[in-house]
């Protein structure tokens, strides 16, 4: 199935929207900022969301698809938002021309807190199961 049908089919069959269904179909089903796999179990579907790339603050983008990324929830809540953008660049021109800068920028700014978040994690899961 092409992109084109795969779109199609999340619109017409599960009711997404244009840039619900882009955002999912672009990522592969992984979430944009840690790679993670979000079909990999039926809890990672169901917490997977759309972001904004760049911030809702940027009100000529908040509803421009090229502005949404798949993810999951928990980088979602640690990216909140975050603003990657520099003081000179035009915010729509970036998303159009440069979105994958972009994201790089966002992941680059994300690496270190979400590293913490995965040994957190692996400590408190440790000490929960008894181990």
């Amino acid at each position: 199935m092409d992109r084109e049908e795969r779109i199609h089919k999340l619109k017409n069959e599960y009711g997404f929207n244009e840039g619900t269904a882009l955002a999912y179909i672009e990522s592969e089903g992984r979430c944009t900022y840690c790679g993670d796999d979000m079909f990999t179990f039926r809890q990672g579907y169901s917490s997977s969301q759309i972001d904004h790339l760049l911030p809702k603050k940027y009100k000529e983008l908040e509803w421009n698809i090229r502005n949404w990324v798949f993810c999951c929830s928990s980088c979602n809540a640690i990216k909140h938002d975050l603003d990657v953008l520099k003081a000179n660049e035009n915010p729509v021109e970036k998303i159009e021309n440069n979105r994958n800068e972009l994201i790089v920028r966002v992941k680059e700014q994300l690496s270190e807190k979400i590293n913490k978040r995965e040994i957190e994690y692996n400590n408190i899961k440790r000490i929960v199961q008894g181990k």
